[in-house]
């Protein structure tokens, strides 16, 4: 195909992305390769090439995107290996050229991938947030049984301690002073051990979770992503 202008596009104008390929990269021409890369690997269970496996080979940021694909899968024509390895190309580009934005990259991973499979964006965001919570919810319960049992150690060792210290010792200001002592060195002991609270986010960071955080990303992730794929001189295509 010969390369043309194209307007300029933008990712949440509610329309499809050109299809023709630009003279230079733009945001519309990546938005259009990450959701045709998107399309290819839900035809295609596992995926292929250099990403390939379906499980413990696909890079960490796509694992997610691969089970949800494979949870609706049908058998679909089988795409041409050129397109296949288009495919491949493109899923690269968030690991490869945003790796200092996390939060760019996943929102033109989540953007691209519901646009592909035709899912609501909310409801995956929905879907994303209760993962986020139990996520979240676990590592709170992990993290204060951590903390309540080295307090509870903490504790028996300031009133060894103060028992010591309390051996044989009748005056009763005395006996209060060793006291408040012992309450004041087990406060400072455990001042960093108070119970927590994980928030999703904590749980799942560098991941969007809300459709406010997807469209504060997206336009400049693609824009983005095209400025770099530039830069590195990626062949327009």
């Amino acid at each position: 195909m010969d390369a043309i202008e194209t307007p300029a596009w933008h990712p949440l104008d509610g329309v499809p992305p050109p299809e023709e390929v630009p003279s230079t990269w733009d945001a519309g021409h990546v938005a259009f390769r990450l959701t045709r890369a998107f399309e290819v690997m839900r035809d295609l269970p596992g995926g292929t090439g250099p990403l390939s496996g379906g499980g413990a080979t696909w890079p960490a940021m796509l694992l997610e995107y691969a089970g949800e694909v494979d949870e609706d899968y049908v058998p679909r024509p089988r795409w041409p290996a050129s397109v296949i390895s288009m495919a491949d190309e493109a899923l690269a580009w968030p690991i490869v050229h945003l790796t200092d934005e996390p939060m760019r990259a996943d929102a033109v991973l989540v953007w691209a991938f519901c646009k592909a499979t035709k899912r609501s964006i909310a409801k995956s965001l929905r879907g994303r947030v209760a993962r986020a919570r139990a996520i979240a919810s676990r590592m709170q319960d992990g993290e204060n049984g951590r903390r309540s049992e080295l307090r509870a150690a903490l504790a028996r060792q300031v009133a060894a301690w103060a028992n010591e210290r309390l051996v044989g010792v009748t005056d009763p200001e005395r006996v209060a002073a060793i006291k408040h002592n012992a309450h004041i060195r087990f406060e400072r002991e455990i001042a960093d051990l108070h119970p927590v609270q994980i928030a999703p986010h904590q749980a799942m960071p560098s991941r969007i979770l809300s459709r406010a955080s997807l469209d504060r990303y997206l336009p400049s992730a693609l824009e983005m992503l095209a400025d770099r794929l530039a830069a590195a001189r990626v062949p327009v295509r």
